[in-house]
């Protein structure tokens, strides 16, 4: 969590590559650990739609794991109506984990 602090939610211009890619898995990594903090971020910038490609997959997990069935329905509807390649990608590896622990 001390290094999700640290680096933040968003991409700052200029910063090593290190940081982008351990951002993502630092967003990661808090959201499977069930961190209620991440877990509202992550919803909420999946609400408005506030995704980079850099988090983007994270996020993605992160509600697809947190989520119920009208959840995950809604997100098969962005995979099938996304008109951007790199998002569709990640879409579609979120939908390969085990559908039966999502909630009623």
């Amino acid at each position: 969590i001390k290094n999700l602090e640290k680096l933040g939610w968003d991409k700052i211009e200029g910063e090593p590559t290190e940081d982008t890619l351990m951002r993502s898995l630092c967003i990661s990594f808090c959201g499977f650990a069930g961190d209620k903090d991440t877990i509202t971020e992550a919803k909420s910038r999946y609400a408005k739609n506030d995704l980079s490609l850099d988090t983007a997959a994270s996020i993605y997990l992160i509600v697809a794991q947190n989520g119920d069935w009208k959840g995950f329905n809604e997100m098969l509807s962005r995979y099938e109506n996304s008109k951007e390649l790199e998002y569709k990608i990640k879409l579609l590896l979120i939908n390969i984990f085990d559908i039966s622990t999502i909630k009623e």
